[in-house]
């Protein structure tokens, strides 16, 4: 499934950038609601463990969803995230990344149209895979954006922009998209060329939050 080996190239993209941090490197808070690096990582491994139990122990995932949520709209994210992942640091990162990497080998043969449950509506196991992909990438640009300028946007990136920027107003009215990449080497367009409106502007270094 393709989608299996997009989402583990942006997983490997992001264990790149955080494997060489160390100590206080994880607590560097970055621009989505003060999240520390350490935050990201625990946040992307709990969910992907949630998606791992909807697909292959979908009990135990009905049973762990109907817990958290309601603890979730209580608490926050945060601290239920904090509770069930208690792994920090290097450790932390090296968890995160054994587990992504051997969901990927199980989700090998997987039927992609299998109808999963989730926190919201119940989707394919190709869109749970798709949203952890969109996940990880999200997020992992808030990593990339607190440890200063890359003079590369991982390739990953222009596809997932163009996902994003389908852009349609009304029937029959589609918008042309274009946008500066923050590296300013070029632009990125989505849209007809006959396209009766337009948008245009710089695109941030975090494009999706």
């Amino acid at each position: 499934m393709k989608q299996t080996i997009d989402f583990l190239a942006e997983c490997e993209a992001l264990s790149a950038v955080v494997d060489p941090l160390d100590g206080d490197d994880f607590a560097r808070p970055t621009q989505f609601k003060g999240w520390r690096i350490e935050d990201v990582i625990v946040h992307l491994y709990f969910w992907n463990v949630q998606a791992d139990q909807s697909i292959f122990r979908p009990d135990e995932f009905s049973k762990t969803i109907a817990d958290i949520l309601p603890d979730i709209q209580k608490r926050g994210m945060r601290p239920v995230e904090n509770e069930h992942i208690t792994f920090r640091g290097a450790a932390l990162v090296e968890t995160w990344r054994d587990h992504y990497r051997d969901f990927c080998t199980r989700l090998d043969g997987i039927d992609p149209k299998m109808r999963v449950k989730w926190a919201g509506p119940d989707m394919s196991v190709r869109s749970s895979i798709t949203a952890r992909q969109m996940e990880t990438w999200a997020h992992g640009h808030e990593v990339f954006d607190c440890l200063g300028p890359n003079d590369a946007i991982p390739g990953t990136v222009l596809e997932k922009t163009k996902s994003g920027l389908r852009v349609q107003c009304g029937v029959g009215q589609i918008w042309i998209t274009q946008l500066q990449l923050p590296t300013g080497k070029g632009t990125l367009v989505s849209g007809a060329d006959l396209a009766n409106a337009r948008i245009s502007g710089l695109m941030p270094g975090t494009v999706f939050q």
